[in-house]
Order: C-alpha cells, then sequence, then structure tokens
C-alpha cells in the first residue's frame, strides 16, 4: 500500500490539509494521537517513562502529567534523549502496526479517521458533491474525539483568518477508504523516518505567517515562536526533502481544497502502479 508521509513545521496548517484529505476518505494515521495512546495509564511506554523519570510524572489519577514532563526535558538534552528513546521506537511500532492492518483491509480504530463520514440517504446525482453542513445524518469524528462540524472544522488552525462559512466539499464516496494511507508525522524529517513512506508531502509557511499564527494560537511572545521554529529543521532542508508541497499562506481555502484533490487523483494513479 501507498504510503504520503504528511509533514511541515508548526503552525504551517498541516492538520487543516489532513482534513482535506480525510474528506476524500483517506486513512489517515495521526503520530500525535499515537503519542497518546502509548501512554495511557498501564501501557507499557508510561511503565518506561516512570522508571526513567520517577512516579512524579503521574497525575493523582495514574495518568501521564505532561505539563510536568516537557518542563523536565525543556532545557535538559539528557532528558530529553531518554524520552526520545522511549517514545519514539514505541510511536514508530504502533505506527507500522496501523499500517500493517491497513494492509490488510481492516478498519483502524474511530480514533485514526481524521474525518470519516458515511451518509444514510441516497444523494441525487446533482448533489453527489455537497457541504458537509448538509449531512445531517453523518457522523464525522475529530482528532479530539467529538463531533466536527461546519466552521468549527473549517476554521481548525486559522486563527488569523476571518470567520469563515463552512464550505469543506464531502466526496460521495468518504466511507471507502482510498488504496493509499497518509501519515502525519510533524517530526518526519527531525526523526529520520524517510524510510517508513514512499512520498513526502510537506506543507509549507513562510516564517512571519509561522509566527503569527503562533502568537495568535497559543498568546505567546514572538520570540518563544521563533525560538520554537528553530528547533525543528530548516525550511530550505524540509522544502527539499519534499516530494510535493503545499503553501498555505498564499492560498484560500478554496485553492488548497483544489490543490488537495489533485495530488489526491496524483497518489490514487501512484497506489495503482504500486498495486500491480
Amino acid at each position: 500500500m501507498l504510503k504520503i508521509g504528511l509533514t511541515g513545521s508548526i503552525a504551517c496548517g498541516k492538520s487543516f490539509i489532513a482534513r482535506l484529505f480525510a474528506v476524500y476518505g483517506v486513512t489517515i494515521i495521526d503520530s500525535d494521537l499515537i503519542s497518546r495512546e502509548i501512554v495511557l495509564p498501564h501501557a507499557p511506554t508510561l511503565k518506561a517513562l516512570v522508571a526513567a523519570f520517577g512516579e512524579e510524572i503521574l497525575t493523582p489519577q495514574g495518568s501521564l502529567n505532561r505539563p510536568l514532563l516537557r518542563k523536565l526535558v525543556f532545557s535538559d538534552n539528557s532528558k530529553l534523549a531518554t524520552l526520545n528513546s522511549i517514545m519514539h521506537p514505541a510511536i514508530r511500532a504502533r505506527t507500522e502496526e496501523l499500517c500493517a492492518l491497513c494492509a490488510q483491509g481492516q478498519m483502524l480504530p474511530s480514533t485514526y479517521h481524521l474525518v470519516c463520514a458515511q451518509t444514510r440517504a441516497q444523494r441525487a446525482t446533482e448533489r453527489d458533491h455537497m457541504l458537509l453542513s448538509g449531512l445531517e445524518q453523518s457522523v464525522v469524528y475529530g482528532t479530539d474525539g467529538v463531533i466536527l462540524n461546519d466552521a468549527r472544522t473549517v476554521q481548525a488552525q486559522t486563527a488569523l483568518q476571518q470567520p469563515l462559512e463552512p464550505s469543506l466539499v464531502l466526496h460521495p464516496q468518504v466511507g471507502v477508504a482510498p488504496p493509499y494511507i497518509m501519515l502525519d508525522i510533524p517530526l518526519l524529517l527531525e526523526n529520520h523516518l524517510e524510510d517508513m513512506v514512499d512520498r513526502i508531502l510537506v506543507v509549507d509557511a513562510a516564517e512571519d505567517t509561522q509566527v503569527q499564527r503562533i502568537v495568535a494560537r497559543d498568546h505567546c511572545s514572538e520570540e518563544l515562536a521563533r525560538s520554537i521554529i528553530a528547533k525543528q529543521v530548516p525550511r530550505a532542508v524540509r522544502v527539499a526533502a519534499a516530494d510535493d508541497i503545499i503553501v498555505t499562506d498564499k492560498a484560500d481555502i478554496a485553492e488548497k481544497q483544489k490543490h488537495v484533490l489533485n495530488l489526491h487523483r496524483k497518489y490514487l494513479e501512484l497506489a495503482a502502479h504500486k498495486a500491480v
């Protein structure tokens, strides 16, 4: 099965692009979701973290205290390396497990479908493509486990934009998974995971745009925003590694939809050739 690696620096709009692909039924395997799954209470990875950092990283309920762990490793490269040595292999193993399930034709748990919708009524030909807001009898799952709909879906990761009318178009075959999957891995290049995918799709934006988005979204200083960006792979390196690129700060939603659709068709063709 063809595997597309979706990556991009912070605040480039990667999550929104992933949602647009998911509208066409593409299975999205989200490494951020996996990183949360593998540290649920009693999970082996959480036990390994406790062994490395102590019981203090747990809440009274036995869950991982993420803010505390983040604080512990933020300015300590040795502790950060220990954290990565535990988390990265576990995330990779779970990702490969989910990829294998997809290759076998099995449906993933609903939390791994960034957007998964099924209509219950037959639609007329002229309504084969419809607005997401018109699907009263659909079930749409988001990465946070709650229903995504209308403006909340459209405005996700768009802190600087004006309020937008719902305009995501839902493909009529959204319930049928295409013959390729997308691995949403923010740090794909930083962690040298290129061997896990067949192609790399980079979502890109100018650094000034990233800074504005981070400041608006996280209510932090411009200095902190730039320091976060500086810790990631340089933009030029990321762009050079890309097989495909979507630039998000110079395109409106309609242009992004068109770009995603063109890439979706391209990936369908590549997947068909790979299957031969």
